[in-house]
């Protein structure tokens, strides 16, 4: 019933620490389970590090799992989740059904049931559905938009099929969706929860329905400890907007930090050389028998609710906003800084006449209407046929936290 941020740069020994940590406490205590989580892609790779890195080459204690696959151990321990899980090609065949028995009651998309490719949108856009809103709801939101008559039309034929999508499902089968849905009612039952540290490491950030699991973690298992992706020079608690590079590690700390609040549990957030270490125990043996929770700042180092002054000095003295040039979104005004005219003699660019280099960007690649939402992935022609985390073509495919790649990876799997 404790969280703890580790933080640092890309790079700086957060998984490695973690790792070593485990591996340590796990032969310590050897009657405690540790639970790792990391992204699915990362399972296996983290399980070959932590027997290597193990002193009895031997992970006996320690289950290396991603979300999906720590919803199957709980099912195992308890039941549940015994419906078959429906793949996509299964929710377009279900859509289908639905589509054909309701076809007279569909007075947008009655005439485009037949259109090649339309099942297959009608199920992305359910699938994003229940990942928080319900027929109920996106029924209000309709008659909140009556005045719109084509957007209102559009809503309740959605509703409609997204109502009889899910009624077939109850009693017949269960979606990836719905997958940490049903681990959510069974967390405050399952013995493996309650006896188990778990370790959070590769993420960036949570869906809705994860953070909602992260919450009864929180509460039930016996600590949370999460790597977080930050420069020492952010302030992690923070809000400078979206734009800021690191905004999806910050409002993942902030959202935990508030659960947190609500929930009665005590935080620290500490880097993880030694010292800093022996001082987050040292907040912990002093804040503990207050009886209260607390969220303390161990990180003091680095981490100020002000930020870095030297830094934002020096940012104000020497560099100055330009036109910058963004991967996906084209030019944005003001977005980028450049070193001010008297410091251009320090400006390799000008020191050495660098030729300006401009990156193209592939015309089959809609990067940047996904990014502004004005289209889906799946509207892309190349999105995971050419177009994949190993092979990427745009922007948004590049990184793990990419709107794609993201996609790609997580979209069948419900995490």
């Amino acid at each position: 019933m404790s969280l703890q941020f580790i933080t640092g740069g890309s790079g700086a020994g957060k998984s490695e620490y973690l790792s070593r940590l485990v591996c340590e406490e796990s032969v310590r205590r050897p009657h405690d389970n540790f639970i790792v989580v990391v992204p699915e892609q990362y399972t296996m790779e983290t399980q070959k590090k932590l027997v290597h890195m193990h002193s009895r080459k031997g992970i006996l204690n320690i289950d290396v799992v991603s979300f999906e696959r720590l919803a199957y151990k709980v099912f195992e321990e308890l039941g549940g989740g015994n419906r078959p899980v429906l793949d996509d090609t299964g929710k377009n065949l279900i859509v289908r059904r639905v589509l054909e028995k309701e076809k007279k009651k569909l007075d947008y998309f009655g005439s485009s049931i037949e259109k090649t490719g339309f099942v297959s949108e009608l199920k992305s856009v359910i699938s994003e559905l229940q990942y928080g809103i319900t027929p109920q709801q996106l029924g209000e939101i309709g008659e909140n938009v009556k005045e719109k008559q084509q957007l209102s039309a559009k809503l309740k034929d959605i509703r409609l099929v997204y109502k009889e999508f899910m009624a077939f499902l109850s009693t017949n089968y269960i979606t990836s969706e719905e997958i940490l849905d049903v681990l959510c009612g069974l967390v405050e039952k399952s013995k493996l929860i309650a006896g188990s540290e778990i370790i959070f490491d590769g993420f960036t950030g949570f869906t809705p329905i994860q953070y909602k699991l992260m919450r009864l973690l929180l509460v039930y298992s016996k600590g949370i400890k999460i790597s977080v992706t930050i420069d020492k020079k952010e302030r992690p608690t923070g809000h400078e907007g979206w734009n800021n590079l690191f905004f999806m590690s910050k409002e993942m700390m902030n959202r935990l930090i508030a659960i947190c609040e609500e929930e009665g549990i005590s935080g620290i957030v500490t880097g993880f050389t030694a010292s800093e270490i022996l001082t987050a125990f040292a907040v912990l043996l002093k804040k503990f028998p207050e009886g209260k929770p607390f969220f303390v700042n161990a990180y003091p180092r680095v981490v100020t609710e002000e930020g870095s002054i030297p830094a934002q000095k020096l940012i104000k003295e020497w560099m100055e906003p330009c036109d910058s040039q963004w991967r996906g979104l084209g030019m944005i005004k003001s977005s980028g800084l450049r070193l001010r005219k008297e410091a251009q003699d320090f400006d390799a660019r000008v020191k050495f006449s660098t030729p300006k280099m401009e990156g193209r960007t592939s015309p089959t690649c809609r990067c940047g209407d996904v990014l502004q939402g004005k289209c889906l992935r799946t509207d892309c022609k190349v999105f995971g046929k050419g177009c994949t985390p190993l092979h990427p073509i745009g922007a948004c495919m590049v990184s793990n936290e990419g709107a794609c790649s993201a996609y790609y990876q997580y979209n069948s799997r419900g995490e």
